[in-house]
Formats: C-alpha cells, structure tokens, sequence
C-alpha cells in the first residue's frame, strides 16, 4: 500500500501528485483516471484544502516568533513580552525666539501659553508647530517681549477624555491615531467630570522606584497599531477609582516629513498683541529630529537588545539600546570606552552619533542626551558625546568593456558604473562600521553591467578642513587608515589651492630622516616653489596630518588628499567612510573599449591596460 509523502508540501501540483500516488496504491482505485474522470475535481479539492490547511500552519508557527513573524500585531505582541514599547512617529522640533511689541503702559511681563501655533515653511508646503508648555518673559527696555529658546513641535494638540470604570479589568485607554508622539503625552486625571483639579502623571519608566501610591501610567501599543494608556493596580502604581476621569493630550505629527523648516511666521495672539515675529534660535539652523513611527524590522532588532540593557548603561550595547529607544533621530551610533581612547581616558564613555537628517547634532541636543544618560550610568561613569570625523573618498575609475556584449554606449556604461559606486556607499557606508572592502566595491563595479570586463579603482581619501583664516594656527588632521608609505620622492599629500604668504599655494611633501614620517610643505601652486619648507609633518601609520603655526589668510574649505597605504579602508571610534559622489572632484569614471574582446588576437597589438598610478 502507498504511503502520501511529504506531509508538509506547500506546492499545490506537488500535493495532488502526491494524492493521486497513494489513491493508485488503493485496490479499489486501482484502474482509476484520475486525470480523465470527476475524480480529478475531487483530488483538486482535496489539494486546495490540504495545501490552505498547509499555509496556515507554516503562518501559524512564523508568527509565534519574534524573528519570522510578518504581522505588525504579532511582532509588537513579541516584544511586549520583552518589556519593549515599539517608539511612535517623533514630531519635528525647532527652537525659536519670538518677539512682541509692547504698548506704552503695558504690563511689565507676558505669557505665551501651551498651543499656541506657528506656521513653518518648507519650500513651499507649510507645517503647523505648536509650544508643548507656556513661557513667561519681561518687557525689555524697548518696550518688546521677547521669548528665547521656545520650543515648538510640528503638529496638533489633540485631547481625549475617558471615564475610569472599575468594572473593566485592566482598562485600556485608547489614543485614537497613529501619528500620535507619545513624548508629549500628558496623562491627567480628575475625581469627576466637573473637577478642575487633577492630577498629572508620568510614565512608568523604573520598577525601582514606584510604590502602591505612585501616580504613573503604562503605555503600549495596541492590536489594532494605536497606543493605550493604562494604569497601576494598586501594588504597582496608584490605580484609579471608578467615576474619576481620564485626560490624556498629546501632538498629533507627520513625523520625518516636517524635517527641514528654517522659517516661521506666527498670526498668534500673545498677551492681547498680534504681530508676533519668530525666528530660528542660535545654533539652530532647521527643524530636526522628526521620525517616522517605527517599523517592524526595527522592532525585531531593537526588542532583544533592550531587554538585555535591561534600562541601565554598563556595555556599549546598552548604550545603544538606550539611546535608540529613547531618540527616533539617531541613524547610527558608536560607542567606546576611555580605557581604549587615544589617548586613554578612564572613567568616561565615548559616544558619537550619526543623526538621520544632517552629519552632527547640536549642542543643546547633546546636552538633553547627556542629562538623560546621567540617570543610566553605572557609578562615577561620565559620558562626551562627539561628532562624527568623516573621511572622504575620491576615486578614478577605469573600465574595459565588450561593445557586442551590452546595449549600452560608452557613456551609458560610464553613468552605470557610478550609480553602482553609489550605491555601494549608500548599503556599505557612513556608518561606524562601514568598511571600504575593495575587492567587493569591484565586484560592485563589475556587476553594473554584463558588457564591463574588467576595472581598475585609484583611491584617495581626503578632508575638509575649515581653517581659521588669518590666524597662525596649528591644524590636526586625522584620517581613517594609514598613509602611504614611501621614502621616495613620490608625493603623498595634495591639497586645493589656498592663499598662504599673499600667494596662491598648495600642499606637497617630502621624506624625513625618520621614516615612515614625511614633512609637509607649502609651494606656488603655479611655479611650485617651495614657499614653506617646514610646514608640519605626516605620521602615516596613524593617518596624522600635522599643521604647525601656518597662517592661511583665505579660503573657503581647505580640501587636503593623501593616498592610502591599502585600498581597504576602515572607520575607528568615531569614523565614517564617505565617497564623495555629488561634490568636486568626486567619482571620475572612464570607459574604454576593449580590442581584444571585439578584435580577437587582431587587437592584441593595440592594447593597452590601466597604470596603478596616475
């Protein structure tokens, strides 16, 4: 008798084999046509129904994991399990100053109150921000009040309000949308409807320091993808009787959308005045920090990690955890320790952070992020956040190519050759552990077309330096990988032209009398006499370029080049690895045809390869 086979075969035709097999085996279906007769509808119906029953269990088992659940619902659900709240659409922020005229005997102060509404441009699309709180200022002796360092947040203020009933076991509070920004809400509750007294809560973020009669809330995310409001039960947190009322307000955001606002206008009453000018705060320069509400890859990954960090800072990965969860804004993140510093500084953690939107965070954002970290660490540990060092990457690109083996032309080949480059630097790059592989930004290369059969890359890094014109200064210069290393009197440095000693000049070098170290000099960029024979020095094996006491007296930015010692080059601390595609001189890609792919041993003759060096 035939067995079926494969109990837990998803492909329909496969399953109807299958049956149609074990059917044979029977003695009373023996001579059966399967094929040919009704019972072909049957064994369809059969199939349909075992392959469903199938899919169902494959979805059934993916979804009762963290790791292969697709669903939004079930993922969330995972991590709740994991104390993970997933983070929700950030509002956009700015902080501006917004200024009043007075009138002659008005009073002496003014209140900006909670909600009141600026309009934000970008382009041509307005954004709507709002103040999260009131501000108070005094009239100035020009008879203006002036509110500095407002903060608003792009979006509405929307507000909810809920009885409590002590009939509903665990009852959840519902934000009715999904552009909610929790890190506004504002939990409130009063002893009735007609109370004007209430009660504000906080949310719950330490088990360590909540008592029976700690007024906090719980938040999580719901089924249906909206956040829920809940509260204690008494042991764990103050819990709310019935007939008392529930006031929860918060920003209703677009999220990342609203990134980019330099310019605000506001048609606001403020204290009786209208007129009201706004405008960015120092140090600011645009809205920044919105984000989208969480996805659920995010989710996947950052829910185990947070529940190792378990909300205390002692590894870098529970910095990383907790930065991440707590600010939308960060793309990417490094962490190090003092001890492995250069040089060594014990007792502090190094963190730099690459946001989503611009290369740096501002001062005050850092602030704000060490104030928060200070309530994590472990002991006397300080933390300094830097910003991120970037290393460019210039290159000359050359490829041979086969004509008969591609649709392309030459230039079409060329274009594809460096969205390929592109593209390899937006997957591989600018992040802390972005490594530039070679081998593989040549496979990139490569595989841009089938005609390309061969290329050949010549890097070099660079940076940009803002130098403090006329002013004799040193300048250190660090890159991402060793120096090239030569005792030649090949030239290892470059720089674009800037003006040194009333003269047009460039950087150049020659070897020391300790190698590998090379001095630096500073000639005509025209004559290329040497107008500074000593202006610093280059340490290639740890990519320092030292300045000492030049006096640059103008240049906008100050692009030096060096040639790397390996053409694999790899970020430390708090190094990124750019290519730099948009700006000059870039990605320079030259294609070329190869004669002897179209001529066979004809075009041998007239050959020619790619040199190592320029």
């Amino acid at each position: 008798m035939a067995n079926i086979k494969n109990v837990t075969e998803l492909d329909f035709d496969q399953i109807k084999v299958n049956l149609k097999a074990y059917l044979s085996g029977q003695d009373k279906f023996a001579d059966y046509d399967f094929d040919g007769s009704g019972m072909a509808v049957l064994l369809d119906i059969l199939a349909y129904n075992t392959q469903y029953n199938a899919l169902l269990a494959h979805a059934n088992a993916n979804e009762a994991f963290l790791d292969t659940a697709q669903m939004r619902a079930n993922v969330v659900s995972h991590a709740k399990s994991l104390g993970y709240v997933p983070a929700s659409a950030k509002s956009s922020e700015a902080k501006i100053d917004v200024t009043v005229v007075g009138i002659a005997g008005g009073p002496i102060s003014a209140t900006m109150p909670r909600g009141t509404v600026f309009s934000g441009l970008i382009g041509s699309k307005q954004f709507t921000f709002v103040t999260n709180e009131s501000y108070t200022t005094s009239k100035n002796i020009l008879n203006r009040y002036v509110f500095e360092n407002v903060s608003v947040f792009e979006g509405e203020i929307e507000t909810f309000t809920y009885r409590v009933n002590g009939q509903i076991p665990n009852q959840k509070f519902k934000i009715p949308t999904d552009k909610v920004d929790t890190s506004t809400l504002v939990v409130a509750v009063r002893d009735s409807v007609t109370s004007q007294v209430s009660e504000v809560y906080t949310f719950f973020n330490n088990i360590l320091d909540v008592t029976s009669d700690s007024r906090v809330y719980f938040l999580q995310e719901g089924y249906g993808g909206e956040y829920e409001v809940y509260f204690g039960d008494g042991i764990i947190g103050r819990k709310p009787t019935t007939g008392q009322v529930v006031d929860i307000a918060y920003i209703k955001t677009n999220g990342a959308e609203a990134n980019g606002a330099s310019s605000f206008t506001t048609d606001a009453t403020i204290a009786g005045l209208s007129g009201a000018t706004a405008a960015l705060s120092t140090g600011f320069i645009k809205t920044f920090s919105g984000a989208d509400r969480e996805d659920i890859d995010s989710i996947r990954f950052n829910a185990p990690k947070a529940f190792q960090s378990q909300n205390r800072a002692v590894t870098s990965i529970d910095y990383d955890a907790i930065l991440k969860l707590e600010y939308d804004y960060i793309e990417d993140i490094a962490v190090w320790g003092g001890e492995v510093n250069d040089p060594p500084t014990y007792g502090k953690v190094f963190i730099s952070i690459k946001p989503k939107t611009g290369d740096y965070l501002s001062n005050t954002t850092k602030s704000i992020i060490n104030r928060f970290l200070s309530t994590k660490n472990v002991g006397s540990i300080t933390t300094e956040i830097v910003n991120p060092d970037f290393t460019y990457i210039t290159m000359n690109v050359f490829f041979k190519y086969d004509p008969n083996n591609t649709s392309r032309s030459k230039s079409q080949l060329e274009i594809a050759v460096k969205d390929a480059i592109i593209n390899y630097n937006d997957v591989n790059l600018e992040k802390f552990d972005g490594v530039l592989r070679f081998s593989k930004l040549l496979k990139a290369i490569d595989n841009a077309d089938k005609g390309i059969l061969n290329s050949t890359v010549r890097l070099k890094m660079h940076k940009h330096v803002a130098p403090i014109t006329g002013e004799t200064r040193d300048y250190a210069i660090k890159f991402s990988s060793p120096i090239y290393q030569t005792s030649t009197t090949e030239q290892t440095i470059t720089s674009s032209t800037f003006t040194y000693a009333g003269q047009g000049c460039e950087l150049t070098d020659i070897a020391s009398n300790t190698y590998p170290n090379r001095i630096v000099q500073i000639r005509n960029a025209t004559t290329k006499a040497i107008i500074n024979p000593a202006a610093g020095t280059i340490t290639p094996t740890t990519g320092m370029v030292d300045l000492n006491q030049i006096k640059i007296d103008s240049v906008a930015t100050l692009l030096i080049f060096v040639d790397p010692n390996s053409n694999d080059i790899a970020p430390k601390f708090n190094q990124l690895v750019s290519i730099e595609k948009d700006e000059t001189p870039g990605v320079v890609v030259t294609g070329e045809e190869d004669t002897i792919a179209t001529l066979g041993s004809v075009g041998a003759s007239s050959y020619t390869t790619f040199s190592r060096h320029e």
